[in-house]
């Protein structure tokens, strides 16, 4: 009897082809949704699955996650920055097992913010002052950084704000958690406004000195000083010393402090002493 034989070839399946590449960039604290180009070749169906590496981490932004079914990356990435990450592809075939893995690198640009400064005119106080910062997302406060500077002539540099009273520009940035932004304004520092009562009662010549008494409303001692000058015809100072001659004289008081401003004059008089003559007389004569 013959026998037929027949023979039965197996195809082998296609190589099985996985590419990575450049994914669309992403920013920072918006939606994001790109789809993988999936694998080809090899035989259905597929699995994959995200890389891990040895600290666990996948290397996908904060925010983001894969989709093993539908081949997505959707979410807001929280970061910026250059990230890459790996996803492995396998199918079986027959008795064996391929994978493919493929490479992937995206860029996430920091989300921009309008940072804005408000105020601008301030009174010195003793405490340190400038404007409020707004636009500041949640989570940020303390990341943001300041630069004080003065302006005019103003001589000042720090990152805190100023207490004395000048011209500044405020400067704020942000770079962190995902965002960038900028924002400066310039701002016065304006001397407190402080007054004076001058007492200073006319006198009679008598060798000593004739000053001024002065109470002071928002001010220490040592934050102004009083002035004597001539006035009308006497010819007196300018000078911290009051007065001993008879004249004419003014008291000005006026603030040294540069954070205080304020004056007072008052005006005075040193009359002369009067005379008097004594001694005896004696008198005699013919008529």
């Amino acid at each position: 009897a013959e026998t037929d034989n027949a023979e039965v070839s197996v195809a082998k399946p296609d190589e099985l082809v996985f590419n990575g590449g450049m994914l669309p960039a992403a920013t920072a604290h918006d939606e994001y949704n790109v789809r993988l180009t999936p694998a080809q070749g090899g035989t259905a169906p597929y699995s994959y699955r995200l890389v891990e590496g040895e600290s666990g981490a996948t290397g996908l932004p904060d925010g983001l996650s894969f989709d093993a079914d539908t081949f997505d990356i959707t979410g807001t990435p929280s970061e910026s920055g250059v990230f890459t990450f790996a996803v492995e592809c396998c199918y079986a075939g027959g008795a064996d097992q391929q994978a493919k893995t493929a490479h992937f690198a995206m860029a996430v640009a920091p989300k921009t913010i309008d940072l804005a400064f408000a105020g601008s005119a301030f009174t010195y106080n003793g405490d340190p002052q400038a404007p409020e910062l707004s636009g500041v997302p949640a989570g940020c406060d303390d990341l943001v950084k300041f630069a004080y500077t003065g302006t005019g002539d103003t001589r000042y540099s720090s990152d805190a704000a100023p207490a004395d009273a000048g011209t500044y520009r405020a400067v704020a940035t942000l770079c962190a958690n995902g965002y960038v932004g900028r924002a400066s304004a310039e701002f016065t520092i304006a001397p407190k406004p402080v007054s004076f009562a001058v007492n200073a009662p006319d006198a009679t010549y008598d060798g000593n000195e004739h000053g001024a008494m002065v109470d002071a409303y928002g001010a220490n001692s040592s934050d102004y000083e009083v002035e004597y000058r001539g006035t009308n015809d006497t010819e007196y100072g300018p000078s911290q010393v009051a007065p001993r001659d008879s004249g004419n004289y003014a008291a000005i008081v006026q603030t040294t402090n540069p954070n205080l401003v304020g004056s007072a004059a008052k005006e005075f008089k040193i009359g002369k002493a009067p005379q008097s003559i004594s001694g005896t007389s004696a008198y005699s004569g013919v008529y």
